[in-house]
């Protein structure tokens, strides 16, 4: 039985793993909704502070998610993940345009909580995968994953400034904070293509001559 190793399958995966690195960083950008939070509900800076923090904690405590891996794996975790994620952005955008009239701390808390829960599960499922994939390269791999988890705030920026962002700068109120929530959620969902391709994930090597398994 001869195994070979599929590099363009792994090629395939790791830039399926870029662009989930970008949607992963979206968790540290919420300091683009901060203007929008003071000037149209009239939050302190200290009730902004809270809901970021909330995020936060939520976050340290993605651990459980390495658990996770190891019993289901990829295919049910990154799904999950960016379900949460997804959900978490969606409940903004649909906050700010007014579909959802209540609004407080507690529930942008809650918000931020949702997507700090998801998006660490889509970070070790892709990771972890990734590394099974590359077993001798690991290193690279998560210098490549980390850095693109690192830049992707500033291309996330970018997008805001360019498609988002008021033509009349000095009015935050006038950009659309609710399309960027929506923009974003709708790039983790696209995300979930990414968890076809790890189905595979657990089997570092691919089966390539069935002549031989039949023998």
């Amino acid at each position: 039985m001869v195994q070979l190793i599929d590099d363009l399958f792994r090629m395939r995966m790791l830039m399926a793993g870029v662009y989930l690195a970008l949607g992963i960083s979206s968790m540290y950008g919420f300091s683009i909704f901060t203007d929008h939070l003071r000037n149209k509900y009239g939050y302190s800076q200290s009730d902004i502070t809270t809901i970021s923090t909330v995020g936060i904690c939520v976050s340290y405590c993605g651990f459980h998610a390495g658990v996770l891996f190891d019993y289901v794996g990829p295919t049910v975790l990154l799904p999950l993940g960016g379900l949460f994620g997804c959900l978490g952005f969606v409940l903004f955008g649909m906050t700010f345009d007014g579909t959802i009239t209540t609004s407080s701390v507690a529930l942008f808390a809650l918000y931020q909580g949702i997507t700090s829960l998801g998006l660490p599960m889509m970070d070790v499922s892709c990771v972890m995968s990734l590394m099974l994939q590359f077993p001798l390269e690991r290193g690279y791999v998560v210098l490549i994953m980390k850095t693109f988890n690192g830049l992707g705030t500033a291309v996330l920026m970018a997008y805001f400034n360019g498609w988002f962002k008021a033509a009349d700068a000095d009015r935050a109120e006038n950009n659309n904070y609710s399309g960027y929530a929506y923009f974003v959620g709708g790039q983790i969902l696209l995300c979930f293509s990414s968890a076809r391709a790890s189905r595979v994930c657990r089997r570092t090597f691919v089966l390539v001559d069935k002549k031989a398994s039949e023998q």
